[in-house]
C-alpha cells in the first residue's frame, strides 16, 4: 500500500512541475501574440506537448513497469522542450544555450542555480518544521547524501518561485558575467516576494509559504 501511494506522489510531482512549466511559458509567450505571431504559434505548440507530457506522467501510475525510470525519462523529455522554448522566445539573457546545473558559466545558469538555492533552503525549513525527513525521499531516492526529500518538494515550485524571476529580470542579467551584490539582492527579494504572494488553497486565500508548509 505505502508503495502504491509513493507511486502515485511520484507521478504527482512531475506532473505538477510539466504543468507549472506550461504555466509559466504561456504566461510570458502571450506577449508574442501581438509582436511575432509565428514564435508565438511554436510556443503554443510546445505547451500542448508539455500538457500531453504532464498527462503522460499521471499515467504513469497504472502502466509503467519500471516508473521512476520512465517518469525521469518525461521529465527530461519536458525539461529540453521547455528551455529551448524559453531560448527561442528570447525570453531569457542572449548568452544562454542550455540549462546546466553546477559549473555554470553564464550568467543565466548562474542566476537559476542561485535562485534555486534560495528555494532550497526554504524549502528545507518547511519539511524540518513538519518532523519530516529531508534525506528520505520518494522520488530522488537514488542520490546518496542528497536531500532528496527537499530535491522532491521543490520540482513543483522551481518554475513559478524561480524561473519566473530570472525571466523577470532578464534586463538586469543581460550582458553580465557575475552576480552582483546588487542582482543577487534582487533575487532574494524576489523569491521571497513569491512565496509572501496569496494563492487559493482548499477555498482559502493563503500565502505560497503557508500553503508549502500545511
Amino acid at each position: 500500500e505505502n508503495d502504491i501511494e509513493a507511486s502515485a506522489l511520484a507521478c504527482r510531482i512531475v506532473y505538477g512541475k510539466i504543468r507549472n512549466q506550461r504555466a509559466v511559458l504561456l504566461y510570458f509567450g502571450k506577449y508574442l501574440k501581438q509582436t511575432d505571431p509565428k514564435r508565438w504559434q511554436e510556443i503554443s505548440n510546445i505547451a500542448d506537448s508539455l500538457n500531453a507530457l504532464s498527462d503522460d506522467a499521471l499515467d504513469m501510475s497504472r502502466s509503467a513497469q519500471d516508473q521512476r525510470k520512465s517518469l525521469f525519462g518525461i521529465e527530461g523529455i519536458a525539461a529540453n522542450k521547455y528551455w529551448y522554448a524559453l531560448a527561442e522566445a528570447k525570453l531569457l539573457p542572449n548568452s544562454f544555450r542550455t540549462r546546466i546545473g553546477r559549473g555554470a558559466l553564464d550568467i543565466t545558469n548562474i542566476a537559476l542555480n542561485y535562485g534555486y538555492a534560495i528555494l532550497t533552503s526554504r524549502i528545507w525549513n518547511v519539511i524540518l518544521i513538519a518532523g519530516l525527513e529531508p534525506y528520505l525521499g520518494i522520488y530522488h531516492v537514488e542520490r546518496p547524501g542528497k536531500p532528496s526529500l527537499v530535491l522532491d518538494f521543490m520540482e513543483e515550485y522551481r518554475a513559478w518561485c524561480v524561473d519566473r524571476v530570472i525571466i523577470k529580470n532578464r534586463a538586469a542579467l543581460d550582458g553580465q558575467e557575475h552576480l552582483t551584490p546588487e542582482i543577487k539582492k534582487t533575487l532574494i527579494n524576489s523569491v521571497q516576494s513569491v512565496l509572501a504572494n496569496d494563492y487559493l488553497y482548499n477555498g482559502s486565500s493563503l500565502s505560497l509559504q503557508t500553503i508549502m508548509q500545511r
